[in-house]
């Protein structure tokens, strides 16, 4: 991350324990240690990067194409797709007058959801979120996490926002529309998630469907070396969809990369076996 705005949170889906928690860029503790000058201050504050947000619990950002899966379930677990259902991708899918338009711009023809999870296919779940319907995607967003906090043991962390009709109506003073809908399918329009909220996802689908409390501790010791806090695992709830649905999706995302036309083919290691799910979203800023 030197260098660069961005974040990286790696955890332990046995546990919730953190690995890695990077925010970049950082900003020298020292400097508060001592007294920090008001222009050193005014220098932290207006810098455009933000250095003294953590990103990883507090940056608001578009999921992308990994909200795919949370369409991919809400789809398959509502009925309104099997896991054999088809569906046609020619590279843009119109609603009314407006077109939509998938990454690939030849398209991808007709496809199912392991298929269009593995390449990615945005016409595939522009049509599985207009079935599916603003209400019940919003609902399986929140199962999946998104729109509440995670619990970790660190200040200031942001619940993000998981839209719907009515939080339309209550914020922006407007009517929900269907295109927002269709936007809403691969992770664009209201929906903000933190990245955090993003690795706990996945490492609920990694683990069978637990939430685990981020642990940013695992103990407190005395300087003779007896432990004094021994901070253990602790379950925030589950994953409440079918066992078929987790098996399909876990499938899915290992195809991502060990499978040909896969997005993140560029990962694939030999003799080394991983699941993921590639996403991309326009930002205006990285704040």
């Amino acid at each position: 991350l030197e260098g660069k705005a961005g974040v990286i949170v790696a955890m332990d889906p046995r546990n919730g324990e953190l690995i890695a928690f990077a925010s970049s860029p950082p900003f020298s503790p020292e400097a508060f240690a001592s007294g920090i000058s008001p222009q050193q201050w005014e220098a932290l504050l207006s810098n455009p990067r933000h250095p003294l947000q953590n990103r990883g619990l507090q940056g608001l950002y578009p999921p992308g194409s990994v909200f795919k899966i949370v369409t991919a379930a809400a789809g398959l677990e509502e009925g309104v797709i099997t896991k054999d259902t088809t569906l046609y991708c020619p590279g843009i899918f119109f609603l009314g007058n407006m077109g939509y338009r998938c990454w690939k711009d030849e398209g991808h023809g007709n496809i199912a959801v392991h298929r269009a999870l593995v390449e990615s296919c945005d016409v595939f779940f522009y049509q599985v979120a207009q079935r599916v319907g603003v209400e019940k995607l919003s609902a399986y967003a929140k199962a999946f996490g998104f729109g509440r906090r995670t619990g970790i043991d660190l200040e200031g962390e942001k619940s993000g926002i998981v839209p719907n009709a009515e939080w339309k109506r209550r914020v922006l003073g407007h009517p929900w529309y269907p295109g927002e809908t269709i936007s809403m399918g691969i992770g664009q329009g209201y929906v903000l998630v933190t990245p955090l909220q993003m690795a706990n996802l996945v490492s609920a689908l990694a683990n069978g469907g637990v939430f685990y409390k981020p642990l940013i501790i695992k103990r407190i010791e005395s300087v003779d070396e007896s432990v004094r806090v021994d901070y253990q695992r602790q379950e925030r709830g589950g994953l409440s969809i079918s066992t078929r649905t987790k098996e399909l999706l876990r499938a899915a995302l290992r195809g991502v990369v060990h499978e040909d036309h896969g997005t993140g083919w560029a990962c694939r290691i030999p003799g080394v076996h991983v699941a993921v799910k590639t996403g991309t979203a326009q930002v205006t800023q990285l704040g």
